[in-house]
C-alpha cells in the first residue's frame, strides 16, 4: 500500500486556488453566510465531548477517534441546540450540509460544492448591536471516491497575511486496511508571507518571548504514515504506526462507514 509523494509546486498551486477563492468572496461573506443560515430548512444538532474534533460530519475521523481518542459525539434525538460542546448543523432542501455552527461560540463552518471537491470555509462571525465582524480563518478542502474520504486538506489562514500552513490528509484503501499519509507543508517560500509574519511577531511582542531564530529554516514538508486495520465487520480495530509499532484504537466501534454520514 503506498500514496504518492507530493511536491511543494502542488502545495504552492493548491494555495494560490484557495487565495484567489476566498479574495473572491471576502467582502461579502457575511452576506453568504446569512443567507445559508436563512436557507437551512432541516437542522440536527449533536454533541461531543469538545469542539475540536469537529463533529459527527467532520470526515476526517482516523486521527482524531484511532489515535487522538476523541468521540464523534451523537446525533441528538430532541430538536434543541446544545449550550456548549455541540454543533447545529443546517441542511438545504435537497438535503446536502450547508452550514456548521459551534454552539456558544462565533465560529461557523460553511460549505460550497463542485463536481469534484466539497470546499468548508470557517469563519469566526459576530453580529450585534455593537459590531459586525467576519473573520475567515481556515479553508478545508474534501474529496471523495465512492462515498470515501480520498484527500482532506486545510488551510489555516491568518488574516491580512496568508496561508500559513497545509495539511494534506491521503487516503488508500485495500481489503481491510486503510493506508493513511498527512502531509504538513509550511508555507515558508512566500517571501511576502514571511516579511509579513516576522512583522507581525515584532508587533506582537513574540519575537522577545520565543527564539524565532530557525523559525523559517525548518524544511518545507514533513509527513507521517499510518495504517489502520479493521475487522471483518469494518470495524477499526488497532493502527501501525510510522515507527512500525502497533497499537490498539483508542475509542473503540467505530467504522469505515462513518465517512458516507459526510452528505454530498
Amino acid at each position: 500500500m503506498s500514496i504518492a509523494d507530493i511536491s511543494k509546486e502542488d502545495f504552492d498551486s493548491e494555495i494560490s486556488e484557495v487565495k484567489a477563492f476566498v479574495n473572491s468572496h471576502n467582502d461579502n461573506f457575511p452576506d453568504i453566510l446569512n443567507n445559508a443560515l436563512k436557507s437551512a430548512v432541516r437542522y440536527e444538532y449533536t454533541t461531543v465531548e469538545c469542539n475540536c474534533t469537529g463533529g459527527w460530519y467532520n470526515p476526517d475521523y482516523y486521527l482524531f477517534l484511532a489515535v487522538g481518542g476523541y468521540h464523534r459525539g451523537k446525533i441528538k434525538k430532541c430538536k434543541s441546540k446544545p449550550q456548549k460542546y455541540g454543533y447545529e448543523y443546517g441542511f438545504d432542501e435537497n438535503g446536502r450540509l450547508i452550514y456548521d455552527y459551534m454552539c456558544g461560540s462565533n465560529n461557523y463552518g460553511l460549505y460550497f460544492y463542485n463536481s469534484e471537491d466539497v470546499y468548508r470555509v470557517g469563519c469566526f462571525y459576530q453580529n450585534d448591536d455593537e459590531h459586525i465582524f467576519c473573520l475567515i480563518d481556515m479553508f478545508t478542502k474534501y474529496r471523495f471516491d465512492g462515498g470515501k474520504a480520498k484527500e482532506c486538506t486545510y488551510f489555516n489562514i491568518l488574516h491580512g497575511i496568508g496561508i500559513s500552513m497545509v495539511e494534506k490528509d491521503c487516503y488508500f484503501y485495500q481489503d481491510n486496511k486503510v493506508a493513511f499519509r498527512r502531509y504538513t507543508y509550511f508555507n515558508n517560500s512566500d517571501k511576502e508571507f514571511t516579511s509579513k509574519h516576522l512583522q507581525w511577531i515584532n508587533e506582537t511582542g513574540l519575537l522577545d518571548m520565543l527564539d524565532m531564530s530557525d523559525m523559517f529554516d525548518m524544511r518545507d514538508i514533513y509527513s507521517d504514515d499510518y495504517v489502520f486495520s479493521l475487522d471483518e465487520n469494518g470495524v477499526f480495530t488497532h493502527y501501525t504506526a510510522q515507527d512500525g509499532r502497533i497499537y490498539d484504537v483508542l475509542y473503540s466501534g467505530f467504522t469505515l462507514n462513518d465517512a458516507s454520514y459526510f452528505p454530498l
